[in-house]
């Protein structure tokens, strides 16, 4: 965030108020996750194509106010995030926060989930390594890898879709390939990557023939 995002934030925190009255104590994480929600979008809507909408939650407890239901919390975040316009990354305490919703959360909207490990009192080292692995600068957001070919059929591939990478990220794919003849040693191969980056979609496209006595020659690296 920008120096005035970063001040602004520091104010609004500054005027949370705790209620000390055990008798209306509780965590309402969908009421919280809602309106997150609602003003991440309102600032996606109002900033430049070259920024990433995120939402980091971190809790250190289970939802024990308003709406309970692990479920329904879920249902009604992933309804309103549909588009998927929010990344939304999720920590918690480990053994006091429900990491079971919290990782159901995070992969219906494009994030990662990670406990926040007892233990080590160094919490803040904790949650400032995962923001800098996670989130530190983001180079690309709605990554998709498609593996095609004229004659040429692929099984099997392993995760290819990618919400966001950051600078660092190292992505590795793999399938199997069918092959209309059994030896057919010239079959053409691409990877086709489509992905938002600072100057709008952009697609790059890489190729290679498929050789059945050298794999390593067949990598689309």
């Amino acid at each position: 965030g920008t120096e005035e995002e970063k001040k602004d934030a520091k104010v609004f925190i500054s005027k949370i108020k705790v209620v000390d009255d055990y008798r209306i104590w509780g965590t309402d994480l969908h009421e919280a996750l809602l309106e997150a929600l609602i003003r991440a979008q309102h600032d996606g809507e109002e900033t430049q194509n070259d920024t990433v909408d995120v939402l980091v939650l971190i809790s250190d407890a289970w939802a024990s106010a308003g709406e309970t239901d692990r479920a329904k919390i879920a249902k009604h975040v992933y309804d309103l995030n549909k588009d998927g316009s929010v990344k939304i990354f999720t920590l918690g305490f480990q053994g006091q926060a429900d990491m079971t919703l919290l990782d159901a959360i995070a992969l219906m909207n494009g994030g990662i989930s990670a406990p926040i490990l007892q233990g080590n009192e160094d919490f803040a080292s904790q949650i400032t390594l995962f923001l800098e692995s996670e989130l530190g600068t983001i180079l690309l957001s709605d990554v998709t890898v498609k593996i095609t070919g004229e004659d040429v059929t692929v099984m099997g591939e392993t995760k290819k879709m990618y919400p966001l990478l950051a600078e660092g990220y190292e992505v590795v794919i793999r399938g199997l390939i069918g092959l209309p003849h059994a030896r057919d040693a010239n079959a053409p191969i691409k990877a086709i990557t489509t992905a938002a980056t600072m100057d709008n979609i952009q697609n790059w496209e890489v190729s290679t023939v498929v050789d059945l006595d050298d794999p390593v020659k067949s990598s689309l690296c």
